[in-house]
């Protein structure tokens, strides 16, 4: 089976690793795949050390036409380009992931398709898309959100397959925005070389907390900064880590700044994958503070090192096997973690609060977030659902 996978952009993020990873499991004896990508923001950093032992131009291809903002010029070129880029490959199937890259990819499907019913002379391509999260709020302004409903509704009936991350993402992407029917649209988890991440540490105190990711709106690293004050108003025995870069970097520097509490928070860069478990592996507690996600790979990684977390609810976080904190401390549950809601930022410093005083809970609770990931969320089981999916088209 010939793939043409196709994303926006290799920018630092989960999306990055799950299409890259696809790109080298998928070109084999019995499967071919070309990888295609564009450029990413100024202040995005990207992921390119992952296309590592893949070929240029034979296994994936750089578009620089195809970036994140809607250019009209830009996105021409893109799409013709793509169109040119079909033509060599001759797909069998165009699995699309992320917004931008699932609307061209799928319209140059749909024209080249157009041409096979025409003339004959192609074989019909077949479309996935693949959700890693949505755009559907807390992205866009009212109008624009609904222009890319409409949008995704109408690409969505000529989509074969529709692929969410997680079973909350389909009540969202079937239920509450009705972009996909229910009968075209599948649930599989996010799938990951978790090989490197291991449990190392021997403390069990309970000093440093994390949050891993881009430091861009959407993340709301601003929560975590709030969360900060309220700890550091409780007990000065924290010490407070941002990790990551991104267009927020000097905002944040300066919101801590205002708040007093930059003395608190260290800001460190990216670091590349192979050394993040070093990184987790530091810190004692994990924290996400998102508005809107599909499933955050830094949390799988953070769960994998046995590491308790604590997470907004948001997207397919409650699905890792999280509950809500009045539920782990009233009810018993056995969590992998903990979620608050959006916005509850004395909420979430009780939860911090919480673990430092119950470590052996803690522990615990690592402990049975490292069973979960490695059990729910390891690349087998990914490669060998997808290729059902593909072998069903």
């Amino acid at each position: 089976m010939r793939i043409l996978r196709i994303i926006t952009r290799l920018n630092i993020g989960g999306p990055a690793i799950h299409v890259t990873s696809l790109a080298k499991e998928f070109n084999n004896e019995q499967d071919q795949t070309l990888l295609v990508f564009g450029k990413t923001g100024f202040y995005e950093g990207n992921m390119y050390h992952l296309l590592e032992g893949l070929e240029k131009l034979t296994q994936y291809y750089y578009l620089p036409y195809l970036q994140r903002e809607i250019q009209w010029e830009m996105d021409l070129r893109a799409f013709i380009t793509l169109f040119k880029v079909i033509g060599k490959f001759r797909p069998d199937v165009i699995h699309t992931h992320t917004s931008k890259a699932g609307t061209l990819g799928r319209l140059v499907g749909m024209l080249w398709n157009f041409i096979y019913w025409f003339t004959r002379r192609h074989r019909k391509i077949k479309f996935v898309h693949t959700y890693h999260g949505h755009t559907f709020h807390d992205y866009w302004s009212g109008k624009k959100t609904r222009w890319l409903l409409t949008l995704e509704r109408f690409l969505n009936v000529f989509t074969d397959k529709v692929i969410v991350i997680s079973k909350q993402q389909k009540k969202e992407i079937c239920g509450m925005f009705k972009v996909a029917g229910k009968h075209k649209t599948v649930v599989i988890p996010l799938g990951l070389d978790l090989s490197e991440f291991r449990n190392t540490s021997t403390s069990n105190e309970i000093a440093n907390i994390g949050i891993v990711g881009r430091l861009t709106s959407i993340k709301n690293h601003k929560m975590f900064i709030d969360m900060i004050k309220y700890l550091v108003s409780q007990t000065r025995f924290f010490n407070f880590y941002v990790i990551g870069d991104g267009e927020d970097r000097y905002y944040l520097r300066q919101y801590a700044k205002v708040l007093g509490v930059d003395d608190f928070v260290k800001f460190m860069d990216w670091i590349p994958s192979p050394q993040m478990s070093s990184i987790y592996n530091n810190l004692d507690i994990v924290v996400q503070t998102s508005l809107n996600e599909g499933t955050p790979v830094a949390l799988i990684e953070a769960m994998t090192c046995g590491k308790p977390v604590v997470s907004t609810d948001v997207g397919g976080v409650y699905d890792m096997g999280m509950k809500h904190l009045y539920d782990v401390l009233y009810k018993g549950n056995e969590a992998t973690g903990i979620v608050v809601g959006v916005g509850q930022t004395e909420l979430l410093g009780k939860a911090i609060l919480w673990l430092r005083d119950n470590p052996d809970k803690a522990k615990e609770m690592g402990q049975r977030a490292r069973e979960f990931v490695l059990k729910n969320y390891n690349l087998e089981r990914l490669i060998r659902d997808l290729k059902m999916l593909y072998d069903s088209l």
